[in-house]
């Protein structure tokens, strides 16, 4: 299955990681594994990154993605479910004006 998380017309560059969880125990998904690719707007200087990842096996129970603003120290979470199936949200509402879209896509591979 790959994950696949968007982020659009932010400024500045945002900085996305991952986590995978299984039960209570929350790991962080090493970067490296991933990819990750930001482009900047020519007109108005904006960002929309996009990154994805691979996850392997049925071990997981949900995969977050998070997108980190390092001038207002605010990060973005988006968060899938797998056994359950539905997306949770954890965004503050002042933190909708730090990046306006963000988007957790899984395909089946």
């Amino acid at each position: 299955m790959t994950a696949v998380c968007t982020a659009e017309r932010g400024f500045p560059e945002p900085l996305v990681s991952w986590r995978l969880s299984n039960d209570s125990k929350h790991s962080a998904f090493d970067l490296r594994d991933g990819h990750t690719k930001a482009v900047q707007g020519p007109g108005n200087q904006l960002y929309n990154a996009s990154s994805t990842i691979d996850i392997h096996g049925s071990q997981y129970q949900s995969v977050t993605c998070c997108i980190y603003n390092p001038t207002l120290n605010v990060t973005l979470n988006e968060t899938h479910i797998f056994n359950i199936g539905k997306q949770m949200w954890s965004l503050p509402v002042w933190a909708v004006c730090l990046i306006p879209a963000a988007t957790l896509l899984l395909v089946k591979l």
